[in-house]
């Protein structure tokens, strides 16, 4: 299980993103070498979501859209999100129902992603091109965790 060694960068990453979309719950997950997972590095609320949970990269839309074109996932309420959240039942019991995905990239590299829920109708699509501008905030910290993991 990873350690939450750049905790502090990841959470000012999220004060930050705090301004733009409000959250209730707000996770980092990092692409793992050989690309074929991701790992939690990074939890607002460990004991629903702790650190180092793992899952496969999948090859949905969500993957494709995310992971391949390197854009936001954004759905605003739970029907937008449940074909591709294995989690979605557990999501929406913790009274969420909105999520924004953010890929962290920087140059050809993608590090992983910014995860963002909220109540279901909190988030506008206007924000999403903000979110991938700001999201270069993050790299620092991804650095620092992959020089120690990766």
């Amino acid at each position: 299980m990873s350690e939450n060694v750049n905790g502090l960068e990841f959470i000012r990453v999220g004060e930050v993103f705090s301004h733009l979309i409000p959250h209730r719950l707000y996770t980092v997950t990092w692409i793992l070498p050989g690309g074929t997972q991701v790992e939690r590095i990074h939890s607002s609320d460990p004991v629903a979501y702790p650190l180092g949970g793992r899952k496969p990269v999948g090859t949905d839309a969500w993957s494709e859209q995310v992971i391949g074109r390197r854009l936001c996932f954004f759905a605003n309420e739970p029907s937008g999100f449940q074909p591709y959240f294995a989690d979605h039942d557990f999501i929406v019991s913790l009274g969420l129902g909105a999520v924004i995905n953010v890929p962290v990239v920087d140059g050809a590299r993608l590090y992983g992603t910014l995860n963002f829920l909220d109540r279901a109708g909190t988030y506008q699509r206007d924000v999403l091109p903000s979110c991938l501008e700001l999201a270069a905030l993050a790299v620092p910290a991804f650095r620092a965790h992959e020089a120690r993991h990766g």
